[in-house]
């Protein structure tokens, strides 16, 4: 939505703070809704609930992209917004259900279809935009979209129906708990705080920060689609040899030593953005799958699972959706991308600390 997000706001007659509410509603969904999809996968199964999650995101997108007026356009990104943030927290539980003797391997192919399925999205809106007559050619790119997500759909009930019959397992009748006092939960959600903070921080601020030391605006987004390839393929890399490493903290500190490096990098020496976005692409495309990994490795069941993912997701995003708008009220008030840029090589440095403590052991305190 953000590269045609001011053509939807020219067009329905937003103000800036209705498109700021359009833009914050799929991350804050994204969060909050992390934790119901626990308990949606408990009662039904993670494939059903995966289903539902995939009608929320295809109908609500087609009603979307023909809604007449601004605030009936927010109001249908909710259920896609919600639909989302279920789908986000209920991959861990497929995995587990489906996959878990090559659970990492299953979480990186879902992590670049995440990662491939952004890039495609941001690179296609405009064209697709450019296809209509008038103002209002923002709703073929998100009608498009949402058209792909129903076949999507098509083709997971195809799937379905195809796998053999499972024997019944026993639902849950009370939603799975939470775990808020299990220190290893805790610590993933920390951790995936920070690499959401460090992920939105380089992908909002980036070319800003390159423009602002000289560069191009060209070059400053070649950049950003240089992190966001390097993101791919170290996901790929995890997804084929992340397996042989000894632990999975020893992913992580790798990851997040190349975090610190590529933002100290920006922060003293912009000039060679290339490389520091490229590291900074490389960390956070190791750092997701293994993250999103973990709550596999933590918990024995399924809906144990769902819980630990859930209380990542909703920390992860609540907590690192105000961030962008943070570091840009500091440009402000500093009048130089100074203060950002040592702000994001801070959260890398303490995004190291947190990793190093991440053993299996810490991982697993309090985690049913």
């Amino acid at each position: 939505m953000g590269p045609v997000l001011e053509r939807m706001r020219d067009d329905l007659g937003m103000s800036h703070f209705a498109s700021g509410v359009l833009a914050t509603i799929p991350v804050l969904c994204m969060g909050i809704f992390a934790p119901p999809a626990a308990y949606l996968a408990a009662r039904v199964g993670a494939a059903r609930a995966v289903t539902i999650a995939l009608v929320l995101i295809g109908v609500g997108g087609l009603l979307r992209a023909i809604g007449p007026g601004a605030w009936l356009v927010i109001a249908l990104t909710i259920p896609i917004g919600i639909g989302m943030g279920m789908g986000n927290a209920l991959m861990p539980v497929a995995v587990k259900e489906r996959f878990s003797g090559q659970a990492l391997r299953a979480t990186a192919v879902y992590a670049i279809g995440i990662q491939l399925g952004a890039t495609l999205a941001a690179a296609l809106a405009v064209p697709l935009a450019d296809l209509g007559d008038g103002p209002d050619g923002w709703r073929i790119a998100l009608g498009v979209y949402s058209i792909a997500t129903c076949a999507c759909l098509a083709v997971w009930l195809a799937m379905g129906r195809r796998e053999p019959a499972r024997p019944p397992r026993e639902r849950s009748a009370t939603p799975p708990r939470l775990p808020w006092r299990s220190q290893g939960a805790w610590l993933l959600a920390v951790l995936f705080l920070l690499v959401t903070i460090l992920f939105y921080a380089l992908t909002s601020w980036l070319p800003d920060v390159l423009v602002e030391a000289g560069w191009s605006e060209s070059s400053g987004g070649a950049a950003l689609a240089l992190l966001n390839a390097c993101t791919v393929t170290s996901t790929l890399f995890v997804g084929t040899v992340g397996h042989r490493a000894r632990s999975r903290r020893q992913l992580i500190v790798a990851a997040a030593c190349l975090l610190v490096i590529g933002t100290v990098g920006v922060a003293v020496a912009p000039g060679g953005g290339w490389v520091w976005a490229a590291a900074c692409g490389s960390g956070i495309g190791v750092l997701f799958p293994v993250m999103m990994n973990l709550p596999i490795d933590m918990a024995d069941r399924p809906e144990a699972v769902g819980a630990v993912a859930g209380l990542m997701l909703f920390v992860g995003y609540i907590g690192a959706a105000p961030l962008p708008a943070g570091l840009g009220a500091l440009r402000d008030a500093t009048g130089s991308y100074t203060a950002t840029t040592w702000a994001m090589a801070g959260f890398a440095v303490v995004t190291l600390a947190v990793g190093a403590l991440c053993t299996r052991e810490r991982l697993q305190r309090g985690v049913p």
